[in-house]
């Protein structure tokens, strides 16, 4: 519904195409490298990378004083509710505001990037980038479930020890490490008073306080192994669609900084050598490869640039 045309200017584009075009694609059958001429969303972001809030309405409404049109939506879609519950009528003035809005916005900065050709290289280096963003999304990426099986079968015997390891350090059979309020009372009652449960204050603790480092090290232990189990495998394989493949999607202005970020799977967070998750996602055949690669001192190289300091 936020496909816009001009006329004016011959081109096509969208608010955000690389969440929008996919599920244009799969609905309609369409051809799977389609991508837009233009993203509105994305000129906002080269414009204004360090707005915040990159979505349509909070942009429309700044810039073009825009209503809420959604408003109205919200009693319909309340609890997880889906749009096919809004009454029609109501449901066409909202995908139409849409692309009104879409419009207008994309003929604004369209105006403004033509007045900025730096930040305009900026943007048509960023379609690029959704275009190819897209059809990985297309793609996705096979997951072997079986070493995924196996991976959390090992991290559960992890778990499980360390859960008993922890109540037996607590003199409790029913200590949950879970719980913050009994890790502060097991502690506690080793002599100890600590500020917070968090990482940080438990470090602390533990550096000024040895006698309560089993302790600590124990629930360290139980907490890597829950979160490997939970956000690491869990989270992946409930992903994993019918093709055996998770298809992230990405964020193109996902972060200030302009790295990139993926939701469904995020991908991107699942740390090296922890728990073995990464060797459990696998290439698509025999004529591909899994590439790894990161830019040196991108963030100095990316100051040297701005700066235009020949010194750097």
């Amino acid at each position: 519904s936020e496909c816009i045309r001009s006329g004016r200017r011959g081109t096509g584009g969208s608010w955000n195409g690389t969440f929008d075009i996919p599920i244009r694609v799969k609905r309609l059958g369409l051809d799977p490298k389609l991508h837009d001429t233009h993203d509105a969303m994305l000129m906002h972001y080269a414009l204004y990378n360090t707005a915040g809030e990159h979505g349509l309405k909070p942009v429309a409404r700044r810039f073009l004083g825009a209503p809420d049109w959604d408003a109205d939506n919200a009693k319909y879609t309340k609890g997880g509710g889906h749009f096919e519950r809004i009454p029609r009528q109501q449901l066409y003035y909202y995908a139409g505001a849409d692309v009104y809005y879409t419009y207008l916005l994309f003929l604004l900065f369209y105006e403004n990037l033509e007045n900025n050709p730096r930040v305009r290289a900026i943007y048509q280096q960023r379609m690029i980038y959704s275009a190819m963003l897209q059809e990985i999304q297309h793609n996705g990426i096979p997951v072997d479930l079986d070493k995924m099986a196996e991976l959390r079968e090992a991290h559960v015997i992890e778990r499980e020890a360390a859960l008993q390891e922890c109540r037996e350090l607590a003199g409790d059979e029913k200590f949950n490490p879970g719980s913050p309020k009994q890790v502060k009372s097991a502690i506690a009652a080793l002599g100890v008073e600590v500020a917070g449960t968090g990482k940080e204050p438990l470090k602390q603790a533990r550096r000024e306080h040895p006698e309560i480092a089993p302790l600590i090290d124990a629930l360290f232990k139980y907490r890597a192994a829950s979160k490997v189990i939970g956000s690491y495998i869990d989270n992946v394989v409930s992903l994993v669609g019918e093709d055996g493949k998770v298809h992230p999607s990405y964020k193109p202005h996902g972060a200030v900084t302009g790295r990139l970020s993926a939701t469904s799977t995020a991908i991107q967070t699942i740390p090296r050598g922890v728990g073995g998750v990464r060797s459990a996602f696998r290439v698509q055949d025999d004529d591909h490869v899994i590439v790894q690669c990161d830019f040196s001192q991108a963030e100095l190289r990316t100051v040297a640039e701005l700066s235009d300091d020949k010194g750097l």
